[in-house]
Order: structure tokens, then C-alpha cells, then sequence
């Protein structure tokens, strides 16, 4: 169930670049596929899944700055949103650099995205 109860203009012009990346994925995934020897194409698929998580997090913070949520969070509960919004934004920037180090395995890294995003979930309960 989306949190979000109404929409405004710039919530709608938001979604749009967000739904642009979500739906090119497969494109950027078969980059990777095709040029998996490439450091460049990987960095490419971070960049995209960066922008992905950022554009999540400037959606979530002014659906809640405009108060077009179902119910007012708590202030704990949009202080860990936020974290976990550029603690995975930062992982996947991080991953560009890393992309031309290690190249393939990268993809060890995103591993921890979700396992970061898990584990700085649980500290907020």
C-alpha cells in the first residue's frame, strides 16, 4: 500500500524522469550483459540505479514536505528514511570508481546495498 494519498504538479513532474529510469533498466542491464568486460558499463548501471534511489527519496521527502501522505510520520521514521535514501544513493556512487578497480566484481558490492539498507532498517526499531 503507497503511502502517498494525493499527488500535486511537481510530484507528477518528479515521476516522470523516475519511471523513465525504472522502465530503461532492462536496457542498462543488457549493456552490462553485452559489455561485461567494460568498467564503463557498469558504472553506467550504477549511475542509473543511483539517480533511481535519489529520485525515490526527493519524491518520498516533498510528498512529505507538501503533507500529501496518508498519515504524518514521525520524526525517527523520516530521519531513517533519509539515511537509508543516501546511504544507498552514496553506495552506488561509490561503486562508479570501484567499477573501474574491480570491474566484474562490482556487482559483490551492490550486493551490500540491500544488506546495508536491511541492517540500518533494524536500528531504527
Amino acid at each position: 500500500m503507497s503511502l502517498i494519498q494525493r499527488l500535486d504538479g511537481t510530484l507528477l513532474a518528479l515521476n516522470i524522469p523516475y519511471l523513465a529510469l525504472v522502465a530503461l533498466i532492462p536496457f542498462f542491464q543488457a549493456v552490462l550483459s553485452d559489455y561485461s568486460t567494460e568498467p564503463m558499463a557498469y558504472a553506467l548501471y550504477a549511475v542509473v540505479i543511483g539517480a533511481i534511489n535519489a529520485l525515490d527519496g526527493i519524491v518520498f521527502w516533498h510528498a512529505h514536505r507538501k503533507k500529501l501522505l496518508r498519515v504524518a510520520l514521525p520524526i525517527p521514521h523520516l530521519r531513517i528514511e533519509k539515511w537509508r535514501t543516501a546511504i544507498s544513493v552514496l553506495l552506488c556512487l561509490l561503486s562508479i570508481p570501484l567499477a573501474y578497480a574491480i570491474g566484474a566484481w562490482t556487482v559483490m558490492f551492490w550486493i551490500a546495498i540491500p544488506l546495508v539498507d536491511f541492517y540500518v532498517s533494524r536500528l531504527a526499531q
